[in-house]
């Protein structure tokens, strides 16, 4: 039996279980084909869910079929999900009427780009020039299609005084998504023209972030001059795109600004091996900035360097009970991200501090954010969770140990699926020791 049936069997139209003779997947192979729209979508929704592929001609078929715009967009959802391109086809197809209804168009463009179709670039440029709805879902398949030939269509219209004006800003990110080094020159005369709608700028000056054409620094940075915070904020987002010796300094000034959304955007930026030069700064943002954002941003970005130093200081910042345990386990994740081995003895630490303490929050991140690891020299830690009075701890030791294939604990895991008090971490146990 299917995994689709199994998730299926209860869940069907009370008109589709009344065929006791089929068998479930007859039953959804039916309820697709001939049910009404509501059984229709349910039977979608369980198959995506449950990942089946069994049903997939099925599927196909009612796309085919129907005009019904709630349905086609279901299946053109699954399909893209699963990478599926067996509906291209029909999707061109339906695309080469371009008076067709617009909410069974958009569905396929965004279903062609999903599965990068090369031969739906030139139908979706078609629609460049339709109304809003149609032409704005273009630009954005044809970004996410990735094929830079589309970038010529894209800035002809941008340059385009008569072109919808709702559609620039589509248009500007489209460019970026495309890293369309043609357009660069453009972008850069929207940022820098004040007179230029405020979103124009900002979205402009994402793309030229994209693009990362040293062309485009001085106008960036010349946004860090200007009044409104959001365009700054851009401006420090997209110097991320660049060669950090190229705009390490700039980004360090714009953790000293006076807005958080700039400072934020700034110590993202900074995300990289190659900023050792900006630890220092980070580590004050991490300690002592005022606003939690730009505190957690410079966390992550300390993590990312991975150098001793900010390692050394997000080990302090999880050990120190003085500090919220939002930014404890944020410096946790950091650690286990980049440097797991490295930070087990702090781990350890952690756990033994915590252990008897009243307050089991931290005991409780400390275990959700290890039964994610895979890592060697888990097993100690993971035995110790397994004997905690905590509910929750166990139930992250069990799913740590699963994910490590700890058969050292194979023994401690069968206890408790026979003996534990609650029926949740016996289930559980029980699941586990089967997989050991």
């Amino acid at each position: 039996m299917t995994a689709a049936s199994l998730l299926l069997g209860a869940a069907l139209p009370a008109a589709a279980q009344q065929a006791g003779a089929l068998s479930p997947e007859e039953r959804m192979r039916e309820t697709l084909l001939y049910g009404i729209e509501g059984e229709v979508l349910q039977v979608i929704a369980r198959l995506k869910a449950s990942g089946d592929d069994s049903l997939h001609p099925e599927l196909l078929r009612t796309f085919q079929a129907t005009s019904n715009p709630a349905v086609a967009a279901a299946v053109l959802d699954l399909f893209a999900l699963a990478e599926v391109r067996d509906a291209e086809k029909t999707a061109l197809e339906r695309l080469a009427d371009p008076d067709g209804d617009p909410r069974l168009l958009v569905p396929c463009m965004r279903y062609l780009a999903a599965i990068r179709s090369v031969a739906a670039a030139q139908p979706l440029a078609a629609f460049l020039d339709s109304g809003d709805e149609l032409a704005a879902a273009a630009i954005q398949s044809l970004a996410a299609l990735g094929q830079q030939s589309s970038g010529e269509a894209l800035l002809a219209r941008l340059r385009d005084p008569e072109y919808s004006p709702g559609l620039k800003s589509q248009l500007l990110l489209a460019l970026g998504t495309l890293k369309y080094q043609p357009a660069v020159e453009d972008l850069i005369q929207v940022v820098a023209n004040p007179d230029e709608e405020r979103v124009r700028r900002m979205y402009a000056a994402s793309a030229l972030g994209e693009i990362g054409d040293a062309r485009a620094l001085p106008a960036l940075r010349e946004l860090f001059g200007a009044q409104d915070s959001l365009l700054r904020a851009y401006a420090a987002a997209a110097l991320a795109g660049f060669q950090l010796s190229e705009v390490e300094a700039a980004l360090q000034d714009a953790l000293r600004d006076g807005n958080a959304r700039v400072r934020q955007a700034a110590a993202k930026a900074l995300a990289r091996k190659d900023a050792r030069k900006s630890v220092d700064i980070l580590i004050y943002k991490a300690r002592y900035d005022p606003e939690r954002q730009v505190r957690l941003e410079a966390i992550r970005s300390l993590g990312a360097i991975g150098e001793a130093r900010s390692l050394a200081y997000l080990r302090e910042a999880y050990q120190d009970r003085l500090l919220g345990n939002l930014y404890r386990e944020e410096a946790l994740a950091a650690l286990l991200q980049h440097d797991p081995g490295g930070s087990l003895g702090a781990v350890r630490a952690v756990v033994e501090e915590e252990w008897s303490r009243k307050d089991a929050a931290v005991l409780e991140f400390t275990a959700r954010r290890l039964s994610a690891l895979k890592q060697a020299g888990l097993g100690e830690l993971f035995r110790r969770f397994l004997e905690s009075p905590n509910l929750v701890i166990r139930l992250y030791g069990l799913r740590g140990a699963r994910l490590n294939r700890l058969g050292s604990l194979r023994e401690k895991v069968r206890e408790l699926a026979e003996g534990d008090p609650h029926p949740s971490v016996r289930r559980e146990a029980q699941l586990v020791f089967e997989a050991l």
